[in-house]
């Protein structure tokens, strides 16, 4: 009987064993498979979520869309031409441009509801070198969930929202300046 109760006890010690291999296994298979899928942050209008797509004409007529940005640092800036901090808030965010422009860093304004007969002189009037993007239909609007104006969305390289903004802002202040420079030199 002592032999066989050795035996019994070496046969579940190897089932254990064995038990143990399988799990870590499928353990390390699940892991590989979760860290391989791309797309597992959902889309949303929210810090932390992949920025929505969407596809609006500039000024000049031609479409543009978010996805024509990635590998990008993308200011997304909700205004309109009637809107007072708005036009308070565009001088800064041309110096902010003029600053990053070709060093990773892109600013889509998305006028919401006004057609380009308005916009374009707003534009000129304040000399904004920074692509326009009309949304007549605030379409765009919509998908981001903006009820105020200004609004801001800053998206890093690989498309997520970094940080959102409520208001007129100074984008001319070091904190600013700081802010952008991280999200360009942060890695995909």
């Amino acid at each position: 009987m002592v032999g066989r109760g050795k035996t019994v006890k070496s046969q579940r010690g190897i089932s254990l064993v064995l038990w143990m291999v399988l799990l870590l296994l499928l353990g390390c298979e699940q892991t590989k498979s979760k860290q391989s899928i791309p797309k597992s942050i959902p889309e949303g209008p929210r810090v932390g979520f992949r920025a929505p797509g969407f596809a609006v004409p500039t000024l000049d007529g031609q479409s543009q869309s978010l996805v024509d940005y990635r590998g990008k640092v993308i200011m997304i800036n909700f205004w309109a031409t009637w809107c007072i901090p708005c036009r308070v808030e565009m001088p800064s965010m041309e110096n902010l441009y003029e600053k990053y422009r070709g060093k990773g860093f892109e600013i889509l304004a998305v006028s919401g509801g006004e057609s380009r007969s308005v916009v374009q002189p707003f534009i000129e009037n304040l000399k904004l070198s920074f692509p326009i993007l009309l949304d007549e239909q605030f379409e765009v609007h919509d998908k981001y969930q903006v009820s105020a104006i200004p609004s801001t969305f800053l998206v890093d390289k690989s498309g997520v929202i970094t940080h959102r903004f409520f208001g007129a802002m100074d984008w001319n202040n070091d904190q600013s300046m700081e802010l952008i420079g991280k999200l360009i030199k942060a890695k995909e």
